[in-house]
């Protein structure tokens, strides 16, 4: 009964034995569960049909012969339709559909996205310029893009074909051609503030010419920065600050942006705490505070937190843990520089003739997200206001303006790189919600949106269906040629639809698809050059030579290695050495390993176990010594367990310590494509890095939750895809995995480096076999996760000094379950303790470690 206690988790299925008998370990089966299968299948068999269908009608190759397949029959009767009409499109699509347009007869100008009523009335008038078509018969035939009524563009393509390049031509045309509308550019990677400027590259002044334009800087260009990174920007590059005021966010947008549930106690306590600031509240010491209304800034909403007496009622409040953490949120968002109390009106971001930059690019992901999503949400409540009134004014001519504040012009929103802003999926950031409301119900109040992004596939759908334009770049990657194609909102060519077509694109040289029945088909265009200045260009290598004295490389290589370690808590020799051989490359420079070991060492770093591990911060500044934790209720005294050590070692001098084993409880929603979610959780053990189990009364660990986090997500995709009882071949991997020949070579490398793979040649071929299979759960509704669950817990003071050290942090765990599961979210991460009984010997000095909870070995 002493042996140590080994947990391998080898599948999913209990392997139960009579429990007489002797259990030297437990062994898990992480397989399939018909009970967990069942749990999300709202759209079951309509997602099939839909999938059959998208298949069906994208016809596009895969530049290999696929395998067929016995499809099952769907007979759906409320898809019928859907099927005769794809079926329909899919016939003509294949035959080469002569190209015509919406033409001016005057100009021979195609006008693209204006319906024929319009023409008639307005011809020409607020015609954007993009350029000229780029098929054969169609010499130097010009494009202009409707503006007049509401668009949704989509704007798709690799990094550097030229979509940024597109939004800026697009936001150009209309500052100069439609006066009457306002525009506001969400600029995340900071190259639009140039369009103030005229071009100045030598090259696009003379394709200028040839357009028969010229440069021209924009002289109605304001630039916005929030008012937090005034200190990092130079002050002719920005013209304004931008602020918002707490008062425009809803408790989804703080619970969105802070990450945490909305109906959980913190969630419900955010709700609350923004009401009592709003409508008034009594203070712990007997004052009354008045109501702010929509006046207030964060200060209040902290101090109201830390002083309201039904807040921290002893009878009816929040646990004084929960209340903390929301402060130092509040207290974090302060930070952010983007709050105010009086905020920046909307009329000033959106004017007519005005072209509005709002640089986010100094706000984290989250942050910019929230700010993008408050001026959607604010520009459609604004506009469906003012369109109200531009309607009943047609009705009564004496109906005064009643709010200054809300009546801004017909507005067009530009975005780009949209995925960071509208993800795919279960994945949702506070702008997903205001931008996916915007998009559907902004026709009618005149709110068009510009959207671009280099995954189209990253996109979500929701988006995507109100899309009327789309403009696609260069695309290398499968899955993204897929989701453009699914998206086309016309006809496309035969030639058009293979994937080779998508990614031979030339840089400026776009397929365009739009769904007026005016184009009969999707084109080839060749973009114009821009009148005033990008800044999007990547700098040139010969631009980016940096010179810097030996001392200060060294500087910077030290901190660059000590931020590596601090990401993956530990870093091998071989790795560091493969970082040096990197950095001396980068930085031309020649460091040996022992000097730069040496350095490291000085530098807060230790070297153990033939590991460099950073040394840790001394935490008591910041703590309390001694603090409550939940603790596992353990089921052995100490006495006991000395027995349990002194009969199964048969050692007669020994001292004994107790200690803590950190678990982290990680709670998480698993999402559907509805979004519909079931809630979970699962334990891990952060000193082995495994997930932890209680069965048949005994603890048990997976095996391999520890390699996968040192992987990155597509090394752990192709990884948990490969075949466990067969060798397979590169041929195998490239029809298996989007990836390119270097990338699957360099993954299979890495896993060999690892021990996970072996590769034998054959023949002229190299084939691998795994040689290590990983035990991790990848379903994160199998019921072995939540199984310590059950387990009573007590609470009790704990010194920090008695807890093992951890070598994950909540960031691991996060990062490694949101590659593993992709289908969660993970609402937080919460700490228990186990209690162990470290036993060393007085003689030897060897230690063991003893669990009081089931009176084992532990190794």
């Amino acid at each position: 009964m002493f042996d140590i206690f080994d947990t391998i988790a080898p599948g999913y299925e209990e392997n139960k034995k009579n429990t007489s008998e002797k259990k030297p370990r437990i062994v898990i089966k992480y397989g399939p569960n018909d009970s967990e299968t069942k749990v999300l299948k709202k759209r079951g068999r309509k997602k099939a049909i839909e999938t059959k269908l998208e298949q069906e009608t994208q016809n596009i190759s895969e530049g290999s012969q696929e395998q067929e397949t016995n499809l099952p029959v769907y007979n759906d009767e409320n898809l019928n339709e859907n099927q005769s009409q794809s079926d329909e499109q899919e016939e003509l699509s294949v035959e080469d559909v002569p190209l015509t347009f919406l033409e001016n007869p005057e100009t021979g100008h195609a006008i693209v996205g204006r319906k024929t009523s319009v023409f008639n009335k307005y011809g020409e008038e607020a015609a954007l310029y993009l350029g000229k078509v780029n098929e054969p018969g169609y010499p130097e035939k010009e494009v202009y893009f409707d503006s007049l009524d509401p668009q949704v563009i989509f704007v798709c393509g690799s990094r550097g074909s030229g979509k940024s390049y597109s939004l800026g031509i697009i936001a150009e045309e209309l500052a100069l051609k439609n006066k009457n509308v306002g525009q506001i550019v969400i600029d995340p990677v900071g190259v639009f503030w140039s369009m103030k400027y005229p071009n100045k590259e030598d090259k696009e002044i003379l394709e200028l010419e040839r357009f028969g334009l010229e440069p021209k800087g924009l002289e109605n260009v304001v630039v916005f920065v929030p008012e937090g990174a005034i200190d990092k920007i130079p002050k002719e590059t920005y013209d304004s600050t931008i602020t918002i005021q707490p008062a425009f966010l809803t408790a989804d947008d703080w619970s969105l942006t802070f990450g945490i549930d909305r109906f959980s106690p913190s969630g419900l306590l955010l709700e609350k705490v923004v009401k009592k600031v709003r409508d008034g509240y009594r203070a712990i010491n007997g004052l009354i505070f008045k109501p702010k209304g929509d006046n207030f800034d964060l200060n209040d909403i902290i101090y109201s937190l830390e002083n309201d007496a039904e807040i921290n009622s002893r009878e009816k409040g929040y646990r004084k843990e929960s209340v903390r953490a929301l402060v130092s949120r509040f207290e974090a968002a302060k930070t952010w520089g983007i709050f105010s109390k009086k905020g920046t009106p909307l009329i000033e971001l959106s004017v007519p003739g005005q072209l509005t930059i709002i640089d986010t690019s100094f706000l984290e992901e989250n942050v910019s997200a929230l700010l993008v999503g408050i001026i959607a949400r604010r520009i459609l409540t604004a506009r469906k206001l003012s369109s109200r009134k531009e309607a009943s004014k047609k009705i009564n001519e004496e109906l005064p303006r009643v709010d200054l504040e809300n009546d801004v012009p017909p507005t067009w929103l530009f975005i780009d790189e949209g995925h960071t802003l509208i993800p795919s999926g279960s994945l949702a950031t506070p702008a997903s919600k205001a931008i996916i409301e915007y998009v559907k119900q902004g026709r009618k109040p005149s709110c068009s949106l510009v959207v671009a992004t280099q995954q189209p596939s990253a996109i979500d759908s929701r988006v995507l269906s109100q899309v009327g334009t789309l403009i696609t770049y260069k695309l290398v990657f499968d899955d993204d040629i897929k989701a453009v194609f699914r998206r086309m909102p016309t006809i496309v060519p035969k030639r058009f639809k293979d994937p080779s077509f998508i990614k031979k694109l030339s840089i400026g040289v776009p397929l365009v698809a739009d769904k007026m029945e005016t184009t009969s088909r999707a084109f080839v265009i060749n973009i114009r050059p821009r009148m005033s200045q990008h800044e999007g260009r990547e700098i040139q290598t010969a631009e980016s030579v940096i010179n810097l004295s030996e001392e200060e490389i060294l500087k910077l290589m030290v901190n660059i290695t000590k931020n590596k370690i601090r990401q993956f808590e530990e870093l091998d020799v071989l790795s560091l050495k493969t970082l040096l051989k990197i950095l001396n490359m980068k930085y031309k420079t020649d460091i040996l390993f022992e000097k730069f070991s040496d350095l490291l060492l000085a530098n807060d770093v230790i070297f153990e176990k033939e590991k460099y591990f950073m040394i840790k911060e001394s935490e008591t500044e910041h703590y309390e010594e001694t603090v409550n934790y939940h603790i596992i209720e353990p089921q052995f005294e100490e006495d006991a367990i000395i027995g349990f050590i002194k009969r199964g070692t048969g050692w007669s001098d020994f001292v004994t310590k107790k200690v803590y084993r950190p678990i982290f409880k990680v709670n998480y929603k698993i999402f559907n494509d509805d979004g519909c979610f079931v809630d979970n959780c699962c334990y891990i053990d952060p000193i082995k890095v495994e997930f932890l189990h209680y069965l048949d009364k005994e603890f048990a660990y997976s095996s391999g939750l520890s390699i996968l986090r040192t992987l990155d997500a597509d090394d752990i995709h192709i990884l948990l895809g490969l075949p466990k009882k067969q060798g397979f071949d590169m041929d195998f991997l490239k029809e298996t995995f989007a990836f390119g020949d270097i990338k699957l070579k360099n993954t299979m490398d890495r896993l060999a480096g690892i021990g996970l793979v072996r590769k034998e040649k054959r023949g002229t071929k190299n084939v691998y076999f795994i040689i290590k299979n990983l035990e991790v759960p990848t379903n994160p509704l199998h019921k072995a996760l939540n199984t310590l669950d059950d387990l009573p817990v007590i609470n009790e003071p704990v010194k920090r000094e008695d807890i093992l050290e951890a070598r994950a942090t909540f960031e691991t765990v996060r990062n490694v379950l949101g590659t593993l599961w992709e289908t969660i979210r993970i609402e937080d991460i919460e700490t228990l303790l186990k209690l162990e009984l470290l036993a060393t010997n007085t003689d030897t000095k060897e230690t063991i470690i003893f669990d009081c909870h089931t009176g084992k070995k532990i190794n």
